[in-house]
């Protein structure tokens, strides 16, 4: 007879995609098969999840997943990670009363100017961690009771994507503490819902689930559920988490010291804490906290608004055309290479697309300082970098002053960090030691690594890490070049100061 072996099934529904992954405790990925997310856009801005499709979509893959193993491979359990802030209308026959907006909908921005002042937007944070923000949960539910009062008045729970496919996989109620994070309801210190956030708002708490760490056991597949997917009835569903932060654990982004940086379209970056600093300068400088999947941990998350289409904007601007014809777009990354370090007194204010929630100065733009007729493209490649890496390095200095704690340890993720330069450059001007985990979807898998936690085939999420993480590539900082960064990042800084005053200017002079 031959021997069964365990397997663990993480589920990953993203903005583009929805993906099923099975793996080995390992972390070796076994099979996989995605499928598009299905939304419904409603007009500019405006886009919906309907649910019958959305779980029709997750089975579809889990089946197609499923169907690709072994017959002596067992799904041991199954965990789900999700996009934030969308949450369905659930009645008491466990309908959907409606779609849920996308996390990305715009119509409830509208809403959010009663709470946008200092006033009310610093004891929010204090509470939930999070900034005033129609992104949120809490105005999609506003937005929805003001739209359609019946159906709120029949609504029974709110559940987060993620916990809606839970539900439909096992039939049991709650919301994990990382989705929770992102309503703007959850008092972040207790782990709660906060009433006074909930009578703030003007929301039912009665109509939100229980609370639950990720990792935790919530039941078993249903025999529907299993009759859609094709696993095995009973097989354990266990709390996953918000898609970002189980993509966190997988990259070992799960203890203090190590940040992860995701270099997409906005650069993000998050790294894990002890406890929540929910004090008014985390609120200026634009941080967002909430629980990790990590259990009794917690996490900070701030970004570059811009960073990936500013690199964009630089080879479209200077190598398009005949020149990228010739094929010097792939000399891009060796002509900025040989710039040399500080870009031949290039400096870049990389604010192209205004300055997001990390920098106090709304007024400041982006900007191209020093620029001589002996410049080249290359040199203004380099100064973009640079000025990118620099702005990480204020960030993780925030971090540390906030966390209390240092900050040793750079994890790159997403398209951008396969730029060998770049790796470069953020472990010589951070000082940071820089890394490139190897992973297979990694929201899949950090999923999958909860599903064993919730079974018991990780002792912890330490353990977890130690067994499913590796890396691909990593860059010590070179300590001399470190050196020879220190007054470059310093006229960085005080340009950086000078900025606001600068945009203010320009605003003010074109406006007359």
């Amino acid at each position: 007879m031959k021997r069964v072996v365990d397997a663990l099934l993480g589920i990953d529904f993203g903005t583009s995609n929805v993906k099923a992954a099975v793996y080995e405790p390992s972390g070796r990925v076994v099979s996989l098969a995605l499928a598009g997310t299905p939304v419904v856009n409603e007009g500019p801005g405006r886009a919906v999840y309907p649910a019958d499709r959305v779980w029709q979509t997750v089975a579809g893959v889990v089946r197609d997943a499923v169907s690709q193993l072994k017959q002596t491979t067992r799904i041991a359990a199954v965990a789900t990670t999700s996009v934030g802030e969308s949450v369905f209308p659930i009645d008491r026959d466990g309908e959907a009363l409606a779609p849920a907006l996308a996390w990305y909908d715009d119509r409830t921005q509208a809403l959010t100017a009663d709470w946008s002042s200092p006033e009310m937007a610093g004891p929010v944070f204090r509470i939930s961690g999070v900034q005033v923000d129609g992104i949120y949960s809490a105005f999609k539910v506003l937005w929805f009771k003001r739209e359609h009062s019946d159906l709120y008045a029949r609504t029974r729970h709110w559940m987060p994507v993620g916990d809606y496919l839970n539900f439909r996989l096992c039939g049991n109620v709650a919301v994990c503490s990382s989705l929770a994070s992102r309503t703007l309801l959850l008092d972040l210190s207790r782990r709660e819902w906060s009433r006074d956030l909930m009578e703030t708002f003007g929301l039912d708490q009665g109509q939100w689930p229980e609370v639950v760490t990720a990792g935790t056991r919530l039941g078993g597949v249903t025999r529907a559920a299993a009759d859609a997917t094709g696993l095995a009835p009973g097989t354990p569903v266990v709390a996953g988490g918000h898609d970002h932060i189980c993509g966190a654990l997988a990259a070992g982004a799960h203890v203090a010291g190590v940040v992860l940086d995701s270099m997409g379209t906005t650069e993000a970056i998050f790294t894990t804490l002890e406890a929540p600093p929910l004090g008014e300068e985390a609120r200026r400088l634009g941080y967002s906290l909430g629980c990790h999947v990590a259990p009794d941990r917690y996490y900070a998350i701030n970004g570059i608004v811009g960073a990936g289409g500013l690199h964009a904007w630089l080879r479209r601007t200077f190598w398009a055309g005949i020149e990228a014809r010739r094929g010097c777009l792939r000399r891009a990354g060796p002509r900025a290479a040989a710039s040399g370090e500080g870009a031949r007194g290039l400096v870049v204010l990389p604010y192209f697309a205004g300055p997001g929630l990390a920098h106090p100065e709304p007024e400041i733009r982006g900007a191209i300082l020093g620029l001589t007729l002996q410049h080249r493209a290359g040199d203004v490649a380099r100064a973009v970098l640079e000025a990118l890496t620099c702005e990480v390095r204020i960030m993780l200095q925030d971090l540390e002053r906030l966390a209390n704690s240092s900050i040793t340890s750079l994890r790159l993720i997403g398209g951008a960090s396969r730029n060998a330069l770049w790796r470069r450059l953020k472990a010589d001007i951070t000082g940071c030691a820089v890394s490139l985990p190897e992973l297979v979807e990694a929201g899949c898998l950090g999923s999958a690594m909860l599903a064993g936690l919730g079974v018991g085939l990780y002792r912890d999420a330490d353990d977890a890490v130690r067994q499913v993480y590796r890396e691909s590539e990593a860059e010590a900082p070179d300590a001399a070049a470190h050196a020879r960064y220190e007054p470059i990042f310093a006229r960085f800084l005080r340009l950086r100061g000078e900025a606001g005053r600068l945009g203010r200017r320009v605003q003010f002079e074109s406006e007359e």
